[in-house]
């Protein structure tokens, strides 16, 4: 009895030893799950006041640089190029010589027809004189039969021979006709086996070599001109209403920074493609130094209106999740997370139409990944310079340390809000 009351001791004693290191290894491990947050460094950001301004509400959009004129450069005869004349990148006129297809051929087919033809004038010549001469004889014998001097059958036969010299006059006429329009066809023929230059412009592709055949319809050569651009694109519905033909445009390439490019709205399409709900608008584009070229990516800014006093923030600070577009505020060294509504835009500022104060200190860059709540370090960041339709209001310039004010009162308008279009994607993206 003694063993048995003596072995549940120790069992019980081993029992309450694990339950104690359970205890202690659980508490352990919730001490360092609460000290690790304090073991994560402050993210370094970059911040700027929300503050009022003069905002240029403008219609923003992407899309690919188009040639104006772009032609395919056919072969119109049959036959083997012969000679080259041009090689890509040449710049050319219009009528000039690009390429020759052999022609001897040509030239002894343009040569039978216009010997036909000649042959055809001599028939009508001679035509022309049987008639004349049948005219006299029936003249002559008309009297001799008023006179009763010949019979009536003798006279009629006159008068059949002026009828088979007319219609061999118009025979005869036809036969020319015909002949021109062979030494037409012959002619034309020849000048084609001469490839040309429809328009002016540069070449852009050479699709033969010398020695090829050229079949009728071929392309031989491509010719873009590129003094003249268009950037094509799509808008929604809303935008399509504010946009006016000829308004100006200035167009932008990331290819070439710093660069602007001036243009103007050539075509605004009177309807809606039924998949996308955007309405197609073609820009043309000012390229007198060639310095675009077909199929960059650019980006166009057209403005529409003017907002006055608008309390805005840079464009920067704003991170589109799938819940909708956010900002990041800084209060007591912490990025807290606000999900403002957002109004217009010119691109590098948007409009806050609630949900934040006058004097909040957004985070502008370093942002991305950023956590609500997380600790930060905040810098003053570099704002974009102000432009003459975007100025920052005198009375509303942000002071060094604001304090909380009541909630802007809405922007007075000048027109409708704009909205920033973009026609190559609409998946959330962090704007920068």
């Amino acid at each position: 009895m003694k063993k048995i009351i003596t072995w549940g001791l120790v069992i019980a004693a081993g029992i309450g030893l694990v339950v104690l290191l359970a205890v202690r290894v659980m508490a352990a491990r919730a001490a360092r799950v609460e000290e690790a947050p304090a073991d994560v460094p402050a993210a370094p950001v970059s911040v700027a006041a929300a503050a009022k301004r003069d905002l240029a509400e403008r219609v923003l959009l992407t899309g690919v640089i188009r040639p104006a004129v772009e032609v395919d450069v056919i072969a119109k005869v049959p036959g083997r190029i012969e000679s080259i004349a041009v090689n890509v990148g040449d710049k050319v006129k219009a009528g000039t010589l690009l390429a020759v297809i052999e022609h001897r051929t040509l030239e002894l087919q343009a040569a039978q027809a216009a010997a036909a033809t000649n042959a055809a004038t001599a028939a009508l010549e001679s035509a022309r004189v049987g008639l004349s001469t049948a005219n006299t004889s029936y003249e002559r014998m008309k009297g001799l039969f008023a006179e009763k001097a010949i019979p009536l059958a003798e006279f009629e036969k006159v008068e059949a021979g002026v009828r088979a010299a007319e219609s061999g006059v118009k025979a005869a006429e036809a036969q020319l006709e015909m002949a021109k329009a062979a030494a037409g066809l012959a002619g034309e023929a020849l000048r084609n086996s001469r490839v040309v230059s429809p328009i002016a412009g540069t070449v852009t592709k050479r699709l033969v070599d010398v020695g090829v055949d050229a079949a009728p319809g071929r392309a031989l050569f491509q010719l873009q001109d590129v003094s003249a651009l268009e950037l094509d694109g799509a808008v929604t519905a809303e935008d399509f209403a504010r946009l006016a033909k000829d308004a100006p445009v200035r167009v932008t390439v990331d290819d070439i920074r710093g660069a602007v490019f001036t243009g103007h709205v050539a075509t605004l399409s009177p309807t809606l493609d039924p998949g996308t709900r955007r309405a197609s608008i073609e820009i043309a584009v000012d390229n007198p130094e060639g310095r675009l070229l077909p199929n960059m990516f650019a980006s166009a800014a057209i403005d529409v209106g003017l907002l006055r006093g608008a309390l805005c923030i840079p464009t920067a600070a704003i991170v589109s999740l799938p819940s909708g577009a956010v900002v990041f505020v800084v209060k007591k060294d912490k990025a807290v997370m606000v999900k403002p509504v957002l109004g217009a835009g010119d691109g590098e500022w948007t409009a806050v139409e609630s949900g934040l104060e006058e004097g909040d200190r957004v985070i502008v860059t370093g942002h991305a990944g950023l956590a609500d709540g997380a600790k930060v370090i905040a810098s003053d960041a570099r704002l974009p310079a102000a432009t003459p339709e975007s100025k920052t209001s005198p009375e509303s310039a942000p002071a060094p340390a604001p304090k909380p004010k009541p909630e802007s009162a809405p922007a007075k308008k000048e027109s409708a809000k704009a909205t920033t279009t973009d026609t190559t994607s609409t998946t959330p993206a962090v704007v920068r």
